[in-house]
């Protein structure tokens, strides 16, 4: 030490202040310790570069001080502008995500961004519990599971933390790991206490593990513990409304007529906070009612929801998305489809010309009610008017192609739900313009297009939720078309089906392909309870393709799942008659 004074006092021969020099030894020793501070991991102390800027800036001032003779007072920035910086840093990172938890349109874009400009940074350890961990979900979000996987293997030191277990168990569940997802989530059921603000999530995510494997032992235990835990509760509004759901199907579909009641006493005494909330609550008492065939039931809850939108959904944007959303139901449950329908469509102005959003919209609705009305009632809406409608749709929708193709193609590719709809959306157009043109042929160019791109997307982001349904999606679609040609050929003999007809010979080798695929994720997953609705396609494409064995091997292995069919949609309905008779 005497060594390096000296060479120090010979260096600078004016420095006598003995408080300086003390302030450089004291500055040095604080950056040293500063590199070995609580909320650093050990590999990342030395190389941290948060430590690393702190010492430079101590020992910046300190030097400062020596070699300019500055007042030791100086000093005393060397314990003001470290923690200053690290306040400011802290708060940049709290201000953006507060500023992207805000937005109301677009916020899993900023916060997508928010994240992945955090994975970039070396964080303390209290920044990645603080702004790192609670957000990793926008990845699940979004549909980017494989980027999730990354991020959470990259966090090798969290990974016993409860937002990374809750992570993995989303995972396990996305990807039809149940077993995997019951050996995370046991043990935090078992540890934690029921006054925990987490524990009925844990609770009801490890019921539905013990459902997906059908593991009569794991159901008995996790719905025993979930009737625990809500006669324990005071606030009902602490009962997760997918609680809520898991309860009333169980006790329905074991006839448990008093469970049924305690539920639906349980639902009536919630107060939701949101419109949102409020329909996910009444869906539970709407498939009630459509598995008892309760008409009157049904009814009401289209009544009761067009009230609750006026009251509780003051946002203008949401109260039209819903309305044309709506519209589906009212066919799945032919209830007054066509009055509001024709409504809607005279009322196109107002929707096409509100937002980009809100005309999608409208498209989607458009062409999806010109198709059902056809397909399901044997009907055309509005015959005299159709073409004018069409027409004026397209027209505004020009407007808007622009920015759709710039979110379509400029986002990230893992934005995969995002791009997911916006191909379909392609779908939907290119089947209202067709009906303008009549070019059929491009109908099947662009769903063979989007759907091929969808499932691109899905293999990049690894999400085999959706792989698998964008599969079935594509089988069925490429399989109406096929039917809508042979239907036209009878009575159009023009270039259009000709062309469409040398399209859909030219896709059937890569049809045949993925149907293999789809057949091979099923007997991959031995045709667990969360398979069962595609086990159900795979008996009708089976059926369609001229595979009747198949089909019946399918049908047994949906139906030894016991699940009632009149959970599922009328059109799925109708298929799974239509094969039960044909294969009878």
């Amino acid at each position: 030490m005497e060594e390096l004074l000296t060479h120090i006092t010979e260096s600078f021969p004016n420095i006598s202040n003995k408080a300086a020099w003390c302030s450089l030894i004291g500055g040095g020793i604080v950056a040293i310790l500063s590199l070995f501070v609580k909320p650093l991991k050990r590999e990342d102390r030395f190389g941290h570069p948060v430590a690393w800027i702190s010492g430079i800036i101590i020992l910046g001032i300190s030097l400062a001080v020596i070699v300019f003779e500055l007042s030791p007072y100086w000093l005393l920035l060397d314990l003001v502008v470290p923690p200053v910086w690290l306040a400011l840093r802290w708060y940049d990172f709290a201000w953006k995500l507060k500023k992207a938890c805000k937005q109301k349109k677009g916020r899993d874009i900023l916060l997508h961004d928010y994240v992945d400009t955090l994975t970039e940074k070396k964080l303390f350890e209290w920044e990645i519990r603080r702004f790192l961990l609670p957000n990793l979900i926008v990845f699940f979000e979004i549909g980017a599971i494989k980027r999730l996987k990354t991020e959470l293997d990259n966090l090798k030191h969290y990974q016993t933390s409860k937002k990374v277990n809750e992570l993995r168990s989303l995972v396990c569940s996305i990807e039809h790991r149940p077993q995997e997802m019951t050996d995370i989530l046991k043990p935090k059921v078992i540890k934690r206490k029921p006054s925990d603000k987490d524990y009925p999530y844990y609770l009801n995510n490890l019921y539905h593990a013990a459902m997906m494997q059908e593991d009569t032992v794991g159901v008995e235990y996790a719905f025993g513990e979930i009737e625990n835990y809500v006669a324990s509760v005071t606030d009902t509004n602490r009962i997760p409304v997918e609680m809520l759901e898991a309860m009333m199907y169980r006790y329905d579909t074991t006839d448990n007529k008093t469970g049924v009641t305690r539920t639906l006493a349980l639902i009536a005494s919630r107060k939701p906070k949101s419109f949102n909330e409020y329909l996910h609550l009444n869906d539970i008492i709407l498939y009630y009612n459509k598995r008892h065939d309760n008409r009157g039931g049904i009814v009401s809850y289209f009544d009761e929801a067009y009230i609750k939108l006026d009251e509780m959904e003051k946002d203008e944007e949401q109260r039209l998305g819903f309305r044309l959303r709506m519209v589906k139901l009212h066919f799945e449950y032919n209830y007054g489809w066509k009055e509001i329908t024709i409504q809607l469509f005279k009322d196109a102005d107002r929707f096409l010309s509100y937002s980009q959003d809100i005309a999608i919209e409208y498209v989607k609705m458009l062409a999806n009610a010109l198709r059902t009305s056809y397909s399901m009632y044997g009907q055309t809406l509005m015959p005299e008017q159709e073409r004018l409608l069409i027409t004026q749709t397209v027209e505004h929708i020009e407007q808007y192609i622009h920015r759709h193709n710039k979110q379509l193609f400029e986002l990230s590719e893992e934005f995969l739900y995002r791009k997911q709809d916006a191909y379909q959306f392609l779908i939907d157009l290119a089947q209202i313009k067709s009906l303008i043109n009549d070019e059929f042929d491009k109908i099947i160019v662009q769903t063979i297009k989007s759907y091929e791109k969808i499932i691109e997307l899905c293999l990049k982001n690894e999400n085999k939720s959706e792989y698998i349904q964008t599969i079935t999606l594509f089988i069925n679609e490429f399989i109406v078309q096929v039917e809508a040609v042979k239907n036209y050929m009878g009575s159009i003999g023009n270039d259009d089906i000709s062309r469409s007809e040398k399209i859909i010979r030219s896709a059937s080798p890569r049809i045949t392909e993925l149907f293999g695929i789809y057949k091979t994720i099923l007997a991959e997953s031995n045709f667990d309870r969360s398979f069962a609705y595609y086990t159900l396609y795979a008996a009708y494409f089976s059926m369609y393709f001229g595979c009747k064995e198949d089909a019946k091997f399918y049908l047994a292995k949906f139906e030894g799942h016991e699940i009632s069919i009149k959970n599922f949609r009328a059109p799925i309905q109708l298929m799974y008659q239509n094969l039960k008779t044909a294969l009878s």
